[in-house]
Order: structure tokens, then sequence, then C-alpha cells
């Protein structure tokens, strides 16, 4: 680096620049440097990171020899994200489907968020679905009118996708009458429907083909080893589902379905989960393994917490197992690659359409019984009309709620990552964000991506 005796005031480095850089500990007198909205971090040593500390404190040190190259280029990096979310005005235009077909399930898992089998079963008919697929084909006409005479890029696809309190397959015949209609009528409308499914994989051969040749995406709950799947996952008549579970899998892979796995933790499960994702790499081809802690909700809520050093350790060694086989191990709100303010769909006006056809934003508050049902349910059909009538009131809340308006994410290094996590985890637990021990676990696997990925460039730096 070369010889300067400027001082940093005569290199420019604003002060939205400095905000968002996080000087992060790491051992042996190290710390990690992240600037996230640059996509940019490197490994530096005691001198620089008080330095940037000082900086930051608004405090104008002499630039160092070793330092001085840093800070102009620093300056000079570039992002395509600001941090500044994206409200949206007035009533919603979605021109994207989730469907809650049933509360009913075929399992009556122990973590359950929606106490499946334990509430009333509800049933999305046939006309409810189709008239949620007219609705958003309607706002994709006339989003695509506009782009046609604005030289704009048109949406060419229906996202549609099936989830729910239940398992969706339960209500089979709408779901594949809803799909088909839907297809029918985007493809009057020069569109494509790109459907995606969160099952429990307890599937017929039938459906696993029919799966298999129209839904793109499938989302299966798997517990990772049999005896651990058959101690939490296990049919109304306390049978184990694991053994159903693994055909369905082994079926999907031979018919060639792009499909993530979701292994929910619980304390219990901690121990062994690294031989559960060995057992998944020898015998399956996900396209992701997706990493989640029990939510803290329905039967979930008897579940013990889990502790945060034992679960990133188990992690960390499921981590090592998946990339030695070439699988991709997850965790949601650690994704380095992804830059985001919002952690799900509820401040992006999600519409998602309960059983007797209300309008949800959270896939966690499935009926209008859900314990916060009223405080995510914003709309309802109109009585007049095809289209629904909007609580704004309620939406414009929900729209607020980005990571941008949680004062106790603004000075944590993840916070572009995580978004804040589960809106509806911190409303249970009455708190700002859904739980300190998860927010530990988020920095820890984030810090870890980004050692990994600077280790990767020789120990240099690291830049998306």
């Amino acid at each position: 680096m070369s010889q300067t005796a400027k001082n940093d005031a005569d290199i420019v480095l604003s002060p939205a620049i400095l905000k968002e850089i996080y000087i992060i500990p790491l051992e042996k007198e190290h710390y990690l440097i992240y600037a996230p909205l640059h996509r940019f971090a490197f490994i530096t040593n005691t001198q620089i990171a008080h330095y940037l500390t000082a900086l930051q404190a608004g405090i104008h040190p002499v630039v160092a020899e070793d330092i001085s190259s840093l800070l102009p280029y620093l300056s000079t990096l570039k992002t395509n994200f600001n941090g500044k979310a994206q409200l949206q005005q007035g009533n919603p235009f979605p021109t994207a489907l989730t469907l809650f077909l049933t509360t009913a399930c075929n399992l009556r898992c122990s973590y359950c968020y929606a106490n499946a089998g334990d509430t009333a079963i509800e049933k999305m008919s046939i006309a409810t679905a189709t008239r949620g697929i007219d609705y958003i084909l309607s706002n994709i006409a006339k989003k695509n009118f506009i782009a046609d005479n604005c030289q704009q890029p048109r949406l060419e696809y229906l996202q549609l996708s099936y989830h729910g309190g239940g398992e969706p397959t339960a209500n089979w015949q709408v779901l594949h009458d809803s799909f088909h209609y839907a297809q029918q009528q985007a493809h009057h409308q020069g569109v494509m429907v790109n459907a995606s499914l969160a099952t429990n994989g307890v599937l017929k051969d039938a459906q696993i083909d029919w799966i298999a040749q129209h839904i793109g995406r499938v989302g299966v709950s798997f517990g990772g080893l049999p005896e651990l799947h058959d101690k939490h996952r296990f049919m109304a008549n306390g049978a184990g589902s694991s053994q159903r579970v693994m055909h369905t899998l082994q079926r999907f892979d031979e018919l060639g379905v792009i499909y993530t796995l979701r292994l929910t933790l619980t304390t219990d499960q901690l121990n062994q989960l690294p031989d559960a994702v060995r057992f998944i790499c020898a015998h399956y081809r996900p396209h992701k393994i997706h990493i989640e802690p029990a939510h803290s909700v329905g039967r979930g809520a008897t579940q013990s917490p889990l502790d945060v050093e034992h679960f990133l350790a188990a992690y960390r060694q499921a981590q090592h197992i998946a990339q030695a086989t070439g699988h991709t191990l997850y965790y949601a709100t650690a994704d380095i690659k992804k830059l985001t303010t919002h952690y799900c769909g509820i401040s992006q006006d999600t519409f998602a359409l309960s059983p007797q056809g209300n309008v949800s934003a959270c896939y966690a508050s499935f009926s209008e019984a859900e314990t916060l049902a009223d405080v995510f349910f914003y709309g309802k059909p109109e009585e007049k009309g095809k289209g629904y009538s909007f609580d704004l009131n309620k939406l414009n809340v929900l729209r607020q709620q980005t990571v941008t308006h949680k004062p106790a994410c603004q000075s944590c290094y993840a916070k572009w990552h995580c978004a804040g996590d589960c809106h509806h985890e911190a409303r249970i637990a009455q708190t700002d964000v859904a739980s300190l021990d998860r927010c530990q676990i988020t920095r820890a696997l984030v810090k870890d991506q980004l050692v990994e990925k600077i280790n990767e460039n020789n120990e240099k730096d690291w830049m998306a």
C-alpha cells in the first residue's frame, strides 16, 4: 500500500458507507470487516479495525500506511441494493396466489405449528379457488396491457402455491382441478403457470406421478433418519410415516422432481443431525436441505428451546458432510447471496386465500381461527363483484414489517440477509424479533459463510 499523509477527511468515505461497515471480532486479534450492501468482506488486524471504529465514531485519525489504499477502495464500492424498503401504497395488486387448501392432515407431528388434527377441519371449495385464480389472472392481464403499451417486460407466469395449516393433498380434487383451471385460463392470456407445493410426502403413487408432471417446485418435510422421522412425524393412528415419505422421495428422484427437504429440528434431534444429513446425501437428490428450528407455536410451543452452541456445532458438522457430497445445506435467515428488507411476503402484499376464501398475508396464519388471524388477515371477497375488499389500515401496518422498521436489528451485520426474521414468531413472543437465540444462530452462520468465502480467495477478501 502506498504512503500517504492525508487523513480520512481528504478521502471520500460517506456516512452512508461507514454506517454499513460492520467490524466483527474473530480469534487471535483478527477482525472480519463486512460491507453487506457492497457485497464485500475481508479479514484484517486490530489497527485497521480500530481505525474504522474511530471513523464511525466521528474521530479522524491520521491514515496509516497500510490503511491508505483501503479507504478510497471502500468509497468506490457500488451496490444495486440500497437497503430502502419500497413500501406499497393503496389497494394491493397481487399477481401471485397461494391457496391454503385445507386444515386437514393425515399426520400428527409433535411440533406442528398449526395443531393439525386438533382443530376443526376446513376445506377450500373449487369455487373459492377459481375465484382467486380469476382475480390474479385479471391483475396479470392489466399489468401486461400496461407493459405492452409502455414497452416494459411482460409477466410470463402465474405463480401458484399450495400450502396451508394442513396437508394440501388432503384436498386433492380441488388441488388437481384448480391447477388445471389455472393452466387453462392462463393459456388464454399467453401466460404459463409456475406451481409449487408444500407437502408431508405421504402420497399415493398416482399423486406422485401427477405432481412430477405438473408441479415445478416441491417442499417435503422429512426427519432425515427414519427413527427420528417416526418419533416426530407420525400418522393419525400413531404409526410412523417414514417409509411412505422415503418411497415418495425415491420416486421423485426417479421422475426428476425438483424438491427441497425441510428438516424441522427439536432438541432431541441435534446430536443426530450430522447422521441425518449423511443419510439424506447417501440416498436422495434434493435441490436443497433446509434446516429450521421448530417454531414455538401450535404443538411446537411445548418443545424445549434449542441450545445455540449445540445447534451451531451440529449444523457445522452437517454442513461439511453435505458439501463433501455436493449437496446444499440451507438456513433461511443466513443466506449471504440474498439482500432484502423483508423476511417473507407479509410486507409485500402476499395474497393467500384461506379455505373460507379470505385473504391472509402470512403462511402461519392460515385460518380465521388462528391465534393472530386478526393481525394477518386483511381482505375478503366482495359481496358484489368478483374482486376482493381490503382493510388498508391492517395492510399498511403489515407493509411496515421490514427490517428497516425493527430497532433491534439496526446494528446487526446480518440484517440484510435475515430481514428481521419471522414477524409471526415475534408477535407470539411479544418482542421485536422472533428470538435472541435465532439471532445468534443467524449471525454465526453468516460469519461462517463470509470467512469461508474469504478463505476460498486465499484469505484476501470476498466480493460477490
